[in-house]
């Protein structure tokens, strides 16, 4: 994580602005680690930087909260997808039934 971090960094100082697959790859890298509360923080940050996160990005972190054992969060963020217009999709759904069954 640490490489790309330092990459999107790079990209920031250059004037490059970093999008919606770039911090999706950064997310997963961060829920991979296990470190799912910088996950959150920087769910926030693309939010506050008015991005708008896809399917894909919510998908990530909803199996990072679910291998996390936070699948009450997994879910509350699952019934706010259709609140900014992000439909789920078979994945997010097969990865909330896992994260029951855990």
């Amino acid at each position: 994580f640490d490489e790309a971090y330092l990459l999107v960094k790079e990209m920031l100082e250059k004037g490059w602005k970093p999008d919606i697959i770039t911090y999706s790859l950064l997310m997963r890298g961060l829920c991979q680690g296990k470190k799912i509360d910088m996950a959150l923080n920087l769910w926030c940050q693309v939010v506050e930087k008015g991005l708008k996160p896809d399917v894909i990005m919510h998908n990530i972190i909803i199996h990072g909260l679910c291998s996390a054992g936070k699948v009450g969060d997994a879910l509350q963020l699952y019934l706010r997808m259709s609140q900014c217009d992000c439909v789920p999709n078979l994945v997010t759904l097969n990865t909330l039934m896992e994260g029951f069954y855990k």
